[in-house]
């Protein structure tokens, strides 16, 4: 899933890869490095005397066999999964493939992957691009190998790419196999696609092949119940035989007479009912833009997720501080309000999750929301649902299912009989973690003497913990900040809470905190909506006051982090924020 690997210091990647290949315990302890060579079989791998020699000779054994990296990866992860310096690896890798896809995308651009004929009619080539963003998402939801597994079984495009589309998929680089399929257009490939995939996403796909059915011209066809057939058949070859093998197949199912259903069931999709508007802050790290921020939004409304352009041609923007942020946000927030497109779409319901670099978070959420550059009479924090959410958690996949399991352990207390939300100090259980089996919420003071990584673990073995309060403000340490939300991600838990400043005397923080916190507004058929509702409506009244007496209201300090798995950004290549296409 490399498409090359570096063997020599002048190689790209080469100094970065060796340095986290050394940091991995399996490669560092020498009889495990006997182990790898025994994992990895009928490669010849010699055992070395120093780790430094034996990574070299590592990356010389998989020098003509880039497409088998991902190997040497599961070798490494026997002994290094959820240890960050495999996390730190498999960041590595994942860079070097994606700038060599990069190099390889435009030196094999005009590459003709399916023919010669090309489809002129523009509104459904459109058409079938926003079907390939709508699958995409789903794509993020499989196992990478999986979707190549689905990949290497069409033979038009496998056999003259490859182990590019290996890589491609590894580094779920969906953007750049889109071109692939697009390039030459032809529907029966992607539903074919599609249809391989189902056994992965069974709901989601069955619900994609029949918007598929539709929006591409062809017969209504509903996936998923007993009595269903596929018109995949009536696309291929000559119009003649296309035409002939529609009509056998419909005859056949006539003959059968089975019930046919127009539309999918609209409650499979629970979690859309409200529009939610991403936005996706992150910082250039490099090139001519190098330490400027990028700031994109899409919309994700019942199940559909895409991308919101101003332009035709251009994505995201570029902004120089940080503080001219909201300025953009209301932007996409306008743009919304005032498109045609959008005037059934319940915009007076959006909800905004700003997805936000979280080293970034210095100061109060709000506070930072409303003294931007944002006209001073129309405050975002009072007028719409706005909230926090991290990019770090949504950029690593190892995360993000973690995050899964986070959710999990939430649905299965909002399924239970406890009323009550089980709630115990770290203090209390660093000693007695046997007794608190049934956690749900854990504690935390700035008085307490943490020891991030004991945290990290205590938070893992507690079966049913799925909430985190830090009791005190965010540290002014970034690297504090930083150790606090790491701990969380290592550990999955979806909620966090934290006071944004000291809480005075009057003020009925408490109390406030504990109407929020409970099992009804969980209501996990919303996916939290209430909780949501709840603490905005907080928010929203503290920061309605002048300056002068927001302290005096419980949700000045209110700290809320909820992420969700089933709302994630759908990634972009970062140099392209910004550039005409």
């Amino acid at each position: 899933m490399l498409l090359q690997v570096p063997t020599k210091p002048k190689d790209d990647g080469f100094n970065e890869l060796t340095d986290a290949l050394k940091q991995c315990s399996s490669i560092k302890d020498s009889q495990r490095r006997k182990d790898i060579i025994s994992f990895l079989e009928d490669i010849e791998i010699a055992d070395r005397d120093t780790t430094s020699s034996f990574v070299i000779g590592i990356l010389k054994a998989f020098s003509g066999i880039p497409e088998r990296f991902d190997e040497l990866i599961e070798a490494i992860s026997y002994y290094d999964k959820n240890q960050q310096e495999f996390d730190n690896l498999i960041i590595v890798i994942k860079d070097i493939a994606l700038k060599q896809q990069e190099l390889e995308g435009r030196s094999t651009k005009k590459i003709k992957l399916f023919g010669e004929a090309e489809l002129n009619n523009n509104t459904q080539n459109q058409s079938f691009k926003n079907l390939w963003n709508e699958l995409s998402f789903i794509l993020k939801e499989i196992e990478w190998k999986n979707v190549w597994n689905a990949c290497s079984k069409i033979e038009q495009i496998n056999k003259h790419r490859g182990i590019y589309l290996k890589s491609l998929c590894f580094t779920q680089n969906y953007e750049l196999l889109k071109q692939l399929f697009l390039d030459k257009y032809d529907p029966t490939l992607v539903v074919e696609f599609a249809e391989l995939l189902r056994p992965y996403n069974k709901k989601k796909i069955n619900i994609w092949l029949n918007k598929a059915n539709r929006d591409l011209g062809q017969n209504k066809v509903i996936y998923g119940k007993k009595d269903t057939i596929s018109v995949v058949g009536a696309y291929r070859d000559t119009p003649l035989q296309r035409l002939m093998n529609t009509i056998k197949i419909w005859y056949k199912y006539f003959k059968k007479s089975p019930k046919v259903e127009t539309e999918p069931d609209r409650n499979e999709d629970k979690s859309y009912y409200s529009p939610i508007l991403l936005i996706i802050v992150e910082k250039f790290a490099n090139g001519e833009e190098q330490d400027k921020l990028s700031v994109r939004g899409q919309l994700k409304y019942q199940g559909k997720q895409s991308e919101i352009m101003f332009s035709s041609n251009t994505i995201g923007e570029i902004c120089y501080q940080f503080k001219d942020i909201p300025a953009i946000i209301k932007k996409y927030i306008d743009f919304l309000e005032t498109d045609s497109r959008f005037r059934n779409a319940r915009i007076d319901q959006l909800r905004i999750e700003v997805f936000l670099p979280l080293v970034e978070l210095n100061c109060n959420f709000d506070d930072w929301l409303s003294s931007s550059a944002v006209n001073a009479t129309e405050q975002l924090v009072v007028r719409y649902r706005i909230f926090l959410r991290s990019r770090e958690r949504a950029r690593k996949n190892s995360r993000i299912s973690l995050l899964i399991d986070g959710w999990k352990k939430l649905k299965a207390f909002f399924d239970s009989d406890y009323s009550e939300i089980s709630q115990a100090s770290f203090a209390k259980i660093s000693d007695k973690i046997d007794k608190f089996k049934t956690l749900h919420l854990i504690e935390i003071s700035e008085k307490d003497t943490i020891d991030w990584f004991e945290l990290e673990i205590y938070m893992q073995e507690c079966p049913n913990l799925w909430g985190v309060n830090w009791k005190s403000s965010l540290s002014s340490s970034v690297n504090e900040r930083m150790k606090f939300f790491q701990s969380i991600y290592h550990s999955g838990i979806p909620i966090a809470f934290w006071n944004w400043d000291d809480i005075p005397e009057g003020v009925e923080f408490e109390k406030k905190f504990k109407e929020c916190l409970s099992k009804n507004s969980l209501d996990l058929d919303h996916r939290c909506e209430k909780l949501l509702e709840l603490t905005w409506k907080l928010r929203k009244f503290a920061w309605g006051h002048d300056r002068t007496k927001r302290k005096q209201y419980p949700g000045y300090y209110l700290g809320m982090l909820l992420e969700d798995p089933e709302i994630l950004p759908e990634e972009e290549p970062l140099q392209t924020i910004g550039v005409k296409q």
